[in-house]
């Protein structure tokens, strides 16, 4: 079971917690909810690791190789807040989608 969540959001993940957030980022992609639920944490600690150490620390490798995979799908179809489709955002430098509303934007950036 999670610990206090509020308590946890600054702790980096544990090894194991290193190693099931690999698998659940090779199963599920940037899905970040079912990476969190894999990991047993919050999807807070699962992008601060995700930014801090897999994309830009020491898994960096790992990264790229998983980024060319990203590149070769094409956009996402789904929202990588929220999980559900619809109307899409599409990123410009990678294969995310977002509702407008899950940005909290009122319009579309240029």
């Amino acid at each position: 079971m999670i610990q206090d969540k509020t308590l946890l959001e600054g702790e980096p993940l544990s090894q194991n917690e290193r190693v099931a957030f690999i698998e659940a980022i090779d199963e599920h992609d940037k899905k970040w909810q079912s990476i969190a639920k894999a990991v047993s944490t919050t999807p807070c600690r699962c992008l601060i690791h995700y930014y801090s150490k897999y994309k830009w620390g020491d898994e960096r490798e790992r990264y790229l190789e998983k980024k060319s995979q990203w590149e070769l799908s094409g956009h996402s179809d789904y929202c990588e807040v929220c999980d559900d489709g619809g109307d899409l955002i599409l990123c410009d430098g990678c294969p995310s989608a977002y509702h407008i509303h899950c940005l909290k934007l009122s319009d579309i950036p240029e």
